[in-house]
């Protein structure tokens, strides 16, 4: 009988599509021209603006209506409950705790009594800290520099999760998973269960 994993699990882009929406508002927002392949790169120049600005525009957007809307991944609605009846499954975030309210009745519309917890890092945060205080074995993320964080914090394994733009540039990580989708991650938690339980 496979061991019950405590998996920790990123929102945006792992859950429900996010950066392509948000890029698209910020640059027809802002005038500007900014490239999926960078959208999570620090200091990118196409942001046309400094850092606290930035997040300014992250939160504004993330609080809207529109980026309210977007509904999660059909795959993600079939396979995450299947997961959550032989593992336990937490979300690590990193929105700030200003959308918690959003996130929380997204969750409970589409992901009822499934997730154990909600924790929001903000997005300067570590993912790896709150993973290893869960006692995570695996972490899901769309985000290079947050499965290094969650390696440097002795989670074991980690799912690269998505074959998106951003995925080119970010801090090499340790040995990753790739999962393309919610069916190719149910199936490797399984093989990571069954390599353990032999």
């Amino acid at each position: 009988m496979n061991e019950r994993k405590v998996i920790t699990v990123d929102y945006d882009d792992v859950i429900q599509p996010s950066t392509e929406h948000f890029v698209r508002i910020y640059n027809k927002l802002h005038g500007t021209n900014v490239e999926l392949e960078f959208a999570q790169t620090s200091g990118y120049e196409g942001w046309e603006t400094g850092y606290d600005t930035i997040g300014e525009r992250i939160y504004a957007i993330q609080s809207g209506e529109e980026f309210a809307e977007i509904e999660p991944y059909p795959d993600a609605i079939e396979t995450i409950g299947l997961l959550a009846e032989k593992h336990d499954l937490h979300i690590v975030t990193a929105r700030p705790e200003q959308l918690m309210a959003v996130t929380a009745f997204k969750l409970d519309k589409y992901f009822p009594g499934i997730f154990k917890s909600v924790v929001y890092t903000g997005h300067g945060g570590s993912k790896g800290k709150i993973a290893k205080s869960l006692g995570a074995e695996i972490h899901i993320d769309d985000a290079l520099k947050h499965l290094k964080d969650t390696a440097s914090h002795e989670v074991k394994h980690s799912i690269l999760f998505g074959n998106y733009p951003w995925h080119t540039h970010g801090p090499d990580a340790v040995q990753l998973y790739r999962c393309a989708n919610w069916y190719d991650v149910h199936r490797e938690v399984a093989l990571i269960s069954e390599s353990k339980a032999n």
